[in-house]
């Protein structure tokens, strides 16, 4: 809520003396940590001295530790990252949620066996946790211990026939052996009450990574029948792009657009298709629109900002920079920013962002080969996209 300068410094003075007088508020930490982050200005504190700080004084604080993970891996201290992890998943009495951090810690650095090593250890203690059991499932695949894998999204499957992720990450591993396993997944998962489109969406994902592209899109033209909407116009499109009809991917999704010229999911594969042929300043356009519909999304705001600056527009940078305030370990949004910042010529602010993405990347790849179509895509969790891994 501060407004001026005189405020914000002031706001700054008081979190320094709560954390110098040992706070016992863990948010108190992470208020003054995030506000470090946004202070240009000379700093008594970092925000790696403000977390270490406060992880002395409440040292069973998840989120505090957590915090200080993610700013290890900022700075590219990996080593850290995880010692600091462990530290909490090995003192006495330490939480599941402590546990949890270490095995994502150990996902998130590429380290799988180790990951799927916590996340089983996690499951055996807690086999309530369905989300646990599912990470440990995918940590099981990504190792080639495709078997343990199954056996595990099976049980879950029996348990929880409702949870739409368990069939997706299942048909993923099965399909890369047994296509027709992978279909019967699929089958299983329309046969559920409410859930006929997302089956029938799965065996067109399945048939179209298994390049049998007519009866993919038998599948997806079933969906549509079935009330699929722009889901199933998003994947046909894709389809088509991908089979060299380039002409016929238009036509549908011009089709598409006359009837919803507002879908912002349809609006966004226009945007994506016009940057891949080189229309930036439509794509941002395209991104304006979407933005304008929800406002203060980091993701559009992130995808708008890398139209934006392949445009060659001014405002690239604001709205990078309103992306990374709200995304701001996110290592696609930092690649946009630093980008917009070096066009500005804004060298050192370039090169720290330009830093932090490469060191948060996924392990093997930089910010600009992530998941996404451009180096300014970022995608929520399960993506936007169609594929039995992300459908």
């Amino acid at each position: 809520m501060t407004r001026s300068t005189e405020q914000h410094q002031e706001l700054l003075k008081r979190h320094q003396a709560a954390v110098e007088a040992g706070s016992k508020v863990t948010q108190t930490y992470l208020d003054y940590a995030n506000l470090l982050r946004a202070n240009p200005t000379p700093k008594v504190n970092t925000m790696l001295t403000v977390l270490e700080k406060g992880l002395r004084v409440l040292p069973a604080s998840v989120p505090l530790r957590q915090a200080l993970v993610e700013e290890h891996l900022r700075l590219g201290d990996n080593a850290a990252a995880v010692a600091t992890a462990q530290t909490g998943a090995t003192s006495a009495n330490a939480s599941p949620a402590a546990a949890a951090l270490l095995a994502s810690t150990y996902e998130r650095l590429g380290q799988t066996q180790q990951a799927a090593e916590a996340w089983r250890k996690l499951v055996a203690d807690n086999p309530q946790r369905a989300d646990w059991r599912l990470n440990l499932a995918q940590q099981d695949a990504n190792s080639g211990r495709d078997a343990e894998a199954m056996t595990q999204l099976r049980a879950l499957i029996t348990e929880r026939p409702f949870d739409i992720q368990p069939y997706l990450v299942l048909a993923q591993v099965q399909a890369r052996n047994d296509v027709n396993g992978a279909l019967a997944v699929a089958t299983q998962l329309g046969q559920q009450p409410g859930l006929k489109i997302a089956g029938l969406l799965l065996a067109g994902d399945v048939l179209a990574s298994a390049r049998r592209n007519d009866e993919a899109m038998t599948q997806y033209d079933q969906a549509t029948k079935a009330g699929a909407g722009s889901n199933a116009v998003l994947r046909v499109v894709q389809l088509l792009d991908r089979s060299d009809r380039a002409d016929a991917a238009d036509r549908e999704l011009a089709a598409a657009l006359h009837k919803q010229p507002d879908e912002s999911p349809l609006l966004a594969l226009a945007a994506q298709r016009a940057q891949a042929r080189g229309d930036n300043a439509k794509a941002a356009d395209l991104w304006q629109r979407i933005s304008a519909k929800t406002p203060g999304d980091p993701y559009v705001l992130n995808d708008l900002a890398w139209a934006q600056l392949n445009a060659g527009r001014v405002d690239a940078i604001g709205n990078a920079r309103r992306a990374a305030a709200m995304l701001p370990n996110n290592p696609n949004v930092l690649h946009t920013l630093g980008l917009a910042l070096s066009k500005a010529g804004k060298k050192e602010e370039a090169i720290e962002a330009l830093r932090s993405s490469a060191n948060l990347a996924p392990p093997g790849r930089d910010a600009a080969s992530a998941p996404g179509a451009t180096p300014g895509r970022v995608r929520r969790q399960g993506g936007r996209g169609a594929g039995p891994a992300h459908a």
